[in-house]
């Protein structure tokens, strides 16, 4: 929604700025040694209503649900006065429903904010007892492991095709640079681990086994992003 005299750019700058000033507060750590955290905040100071526990569904019925809605709100917007400006926004942006159909939910569970966490911090932690320089810093800030909502969302069909799906994760990784300032112009490094499964599949696949096919594929995509993470670590880590 927009209004007269406001300036999106000041908003993201403002955003940008609270963001830097709320995500981590400097403590005393030892050299050498580093906090990781799970955080619902987004780098771009979006944020999860909830920590994501279990992959979800986003249907071709939940996009036409939300197209609802948003006419609802422009009427209603236009008979209030307030003008007309609602946002618009994307299948890739709902969070999706529950997926009922599995017998067991063990291979819909959403490991980011557990053992993804701590299997990263383990490594990062490893590195730096291993590297003389590394472990020579300081590091006040911590790293922060963001979002890692996980959805099997349908891909654009035409009438009389068979829904298909891929799964979609939305994860960032990232850390406030040492010597950033509230109004530092760059003060985040950031790995973005958002990535996607290759060839849709109908719903009836990612169901084999109950629900296999989705563990093994974010299996894959949390490892390529540990990795990416890895490799990234000296720019991540330093001032």
């Amino acid at each position: 929604m927009t209004t007269p005299g406001f300036s999106p750019a000041v908003c993201i700058a403002c955003s940008a700025a609270l963001l830097v000033s709320c995500a981590s507060q400097p403590v005393a750590i030892a050299p050498g040694e580093i906090r990781v955290f799970y955080s619902t905040l987004h780098p771009d100071g979006s944020r999860l209503k909830e920590i994501p526990t279990e992959v979800t569904i986003v249907r071709r019925e939940n996009t036409f649900n939300n197209v609802g809605v948003q006419v609802a709100l422009n009427i209603f917007m236009l008979a209030m006065g307030g003008g007309f400006g609602v946002q618009g926004f994307s299948k890739d942006d709902l969070k999706g429903s529950s997926i009922d159909d599995a017998a067991s939910r063990a291979n819909l569970k959403n490991p980011v904010a557990g053992e993804f966490l701590g299997k990263l911090k383990s490594r990062i932690d490893e590195t730096l007892r291993q590297d003389p320089e590394m472990r020579g810093r300081t590091y006040r800030e911590p790293v922060l492991v963001a979002g890692g909502s996980t959805r099997l969302i349908y891909e654009t069909l035409m009438d009389g095709e068979e829904e298909r799906f891929r799964l979609k994760t939305s994860l960032q990784v990232y850390k406030k640079k040492e010597s950033a300032g509230m109004f530092s112009f760059s003060p985040l490094v950031i790995v973005n681990c958002s990535d996607e499964s290759g060839e849709p599949m109908p719903l009836d696949q990612w169901a084999e086994a109950d629900f296999q096919p989705v563990k093994t594929q974010l299996d894959s995509l949390l490892s390529a992003c540990e990795a990416k993470v890895m490799a990234e670590l000296p720019a991540l880590l330093k001032d």
